[in-house]
């Protein structure tokens, strides 16, 4: 006999879904003494429908309208645990009888008979109102209404499985689904996409609600190329042009460079982002001016003797304002970003580098008109950023 008291005070959200993942582990570890990870639950006939009306309730697809599956894989922190029930082709009477008949002495958990808990009102409230009030024989229709929502489910799994792996992928910790592939999906693949990705960052499907799904598809829809919200106290959302980015709230960190000044002919080291920008003056006779003409945006040369003072290299300023190297009028830097589809997390990890007038460079993306060489340039500034 293995035992153990669980110290649930601390628990976060809902209480029987707390106890459930500790009793879990212990099951792991108790399995562990035999060399096994298999352990057999009593869930019968009347749980498996308690736990598909919970689900019907809360919110759910076609995995919580399948009910208890009789054997499953459950991944915990110490190793997997595969569940098995034995019992869900019997029902909880039939179970007393053999008990009873065989008189094998049997306890039954006092917490069963209180309403406290949800599934204990369904139990003990729900289940008799709809079996007196409303149909005879409730529990088989039921049932028989989840072995049909199993076939379905089984199909929807398999065609998932064929589409995941083109439409989303694995980026740190985080999930990104190409949005236009998946609105070219049929509805409940989409549906059941979300929930395959909710339960990879999670852990867990029984989290996601039907509120959930609707919003993330809000933010889909979202006339905004930039969008974002928390699905849950664990889950951002994020959209970003065509991608919708899905990770857990403690993978964010926000971080924006500090403010640093780059001296010629030396290279700074930016911690925050960890590139390295280097400046170097050159003399106009000492290099082939075919040079100047560069396709690589990590690098520039400017007119060293139109830079004005110390060359000064910092994050986005609210106004900032600059000439794009090719045109002829200044552009509020907010709408330069989102004309170039620089996504709003990414801005302030841009280096700008200025002088004492004006910006130089938007570091890796434009330099400004009004440094650019010409026919009287006699001394050349080389920047290039690199990673560090």
């Amino acid at each position: 006999l293995y035992k153990t008291r669980l110290d649930l005070s601390k628990a976060r959200g809902n209480l029987e879904e707390s106890a459930r993942q500790e009793r879990y582990k212990f099951f792991l570890e108790s399995c562990k003494d035999f060399g096994t990870s298999k352990i057999l639950l009593a869930h019968h006939k009347d749980d498996n429908v308690e736990t598909i009306l919970l689900n019907l309730l809360r919110g759910t697809g076609l995995k919580g309208i399948k009910g208890i599956s009789p054997k499953i894989t459950i991944k915990l922190k110490g190793g997997n645990l595969e569940v098995i029930s034995p019992l869900l082709c019997l029902e909880k009477k039939e179970i007393y009888d053999f008990l009873i008949k065989n008189k094998i002495d049997f306890i039954e958990d006092a917490s069963n008979k209180s309403s406290r808990f949800k599934r204990n009102k369904v139990r003990n409230e729900l289940l008799p109102l709809l079996e007196q009030g409303y149909q005879k024989g409730v529990k088989e229709h039921i049932l028989s209404f989840s072995n049909i929502g199993r076939e379905y489910y089984d199909y929807v799994i398999d065609a998932v499985n064929n589409v995941y792996s083109k439409t989303v992928i694995q980026q740190d910790n985080s999930k990104i689904l190409n949005i236009d592939l998946f609105l070219g999906l049929p509805s409940l693949i989409q549906k059941e996409l979300i929930r395959r990705i909710y339960e990879e960052l999670t852990g867990d499907v029984r989290g996601l609600e039907q509120s959930h799904i609707e919003e993330i598809y809000k933010i889909i829809y979202s006339a905004s190329a930039e969008t974002s919200s928390r699905l849950s106290n664990s889950i951002i959302v994020k959209k970003q042009y065509n991608k919708l980015i899905l990770c857990k709230s403690e993978n964010i960190i926000y971080k924006k460079i500090s403010e640093y000044i780059l001296n010629i002919n030396s290279e700074l080291i930016i911690k925050e982002i960890n590139i390295k920008i280097t400046a170097k003056l050159l003399k106009k006779e000492d290099i082939n001016l075919n040079e100047l003409i560069i396709n690589d945006n990590n690098k520039i040369f400017c007119d060293f003797d139109k830079v004005k003072g110390n060359i000064i290299v910092r994050p986005r300023s609210s106004g900032d304002k600059f000439i794009p190297f090719g045109m002829n009028k200044e552009k509020k830097l907010k709408d330069f970003f989102i004309d170039e589809k620089i996504l709003k997390s990414q801005r302030d990890l841009l280096p700008i580098l200025t002088d004492s007038e004006k910006i130089i460079w938007v570091c890796g993306i434009r330099m400004d008109e009004r440094v650019r060489c010409d026919d009287n340039t006699k001394n050349i500034l080389f920047i290039s950023c690199t990673p560090a």
